[in-house]
């Protein structure tokens, strides 16, 4: 089978399957819908590696948009494993950063902390992009581990702060990572009650965002009226 043939074929198995799975609540058909498709593709004889791959993606995202965070780690784990077996590095960093995202919402904060610095520590120093989206992850992993710590000094929320001006630092001028860093950076200082510089910074990352013409841009400034009573909860960066 052609390259081309071959993307041809993921593509269709991946809106077949994400179809099926739109409308499907409950792991166990989940699993049988995959395992169905595999089975599929295995008969016509057009089960390559990649394929399957595809599939296990398939069941991580499903199992992270419907909220299983647990379920969706374990499924990103299985997936990087399947990555690395076919030599697909860049592929093993993407299915790391879903399970530590996924560690992260479900509580398991030290973990996923461990986890993003270890994929920041392995990318290379020249990437500033995937560098910047790290650091924008461990901001968003350390603003959930502050929850129930004292605001004013707390460790996570430095941690968190620190964070996101990194991602600041590198991410490149004019992009949505830069504004969404300018973000995370508002939602610690209101956090802590700085209201004006708060302000400030929101105000900066939605100038941006529209001049991006990103489709945040105005909910963002529906919520500014929120945030400038304190609400800084209602800033959600992800």
């Amino acid at each position: 089978m052609s390259r081309a043939a071959k993307a041809d074929t993921s593509q269709s198995l991946a809106s077949g399957v994400e179809e099926k799975l739109a409308v499907i609540s409950d792991s166990r058909e989940a699993d049988a819908a995959l395992l169905g498709a595999a089975l599929e593709l295995r008969k016509a004889r057009k089960l390559t590696p990649m394929l399957l791959v595809a599939l296990r993606e398939i069941r991580a995202m499903w199992a992270l948009r419907l909220q299983r965070y647990e379920d969706a780690a374990l499924h990103f784990a299985r997936l990087e494993r399947s990555f690395l077996a076919n030599l697909e590095p860049e592929g093993a960093r993407h299915a790391r950063m879903g399970r530590a995202r996924s560690l992260s919402r479900a509580g398991r904060h030290a973990e996923a902390e461990a986890l993003l610095t270890r994929i920041f520590d392995e990318v290379d120093s020249a990437d500033w992009n995937q560098r910047a989206e790290v650091s924008m992850a461990l901001g968003m992993a350390f603003l959930r581990k502050d929850q129930g710590e004292d605001a004013s000094s707390s460790p996570s929320l430095d941690k968190a702060l620190a964070a996101f001006h990194k991602a600041l630092h590198i991410s490149a001028a004019g992009s949505q990572k830069r504004a969404f860093a300018r973000l995370g950076i508002a939602r610690v200082l209101g956090e802590r009650g700085q209201l004006d510089e708060a302000l400030d910074m929101f105000d900066r990352a939605t100038s941006e965002l529209a001049q991006l013409g990103h489709s945040s841009a105005k909910s963002l400034l529906n919520i500014r009226i929120d945030l400038n009573k304190g609400e800084w909860y209602r800033l959600i960066l992800d």
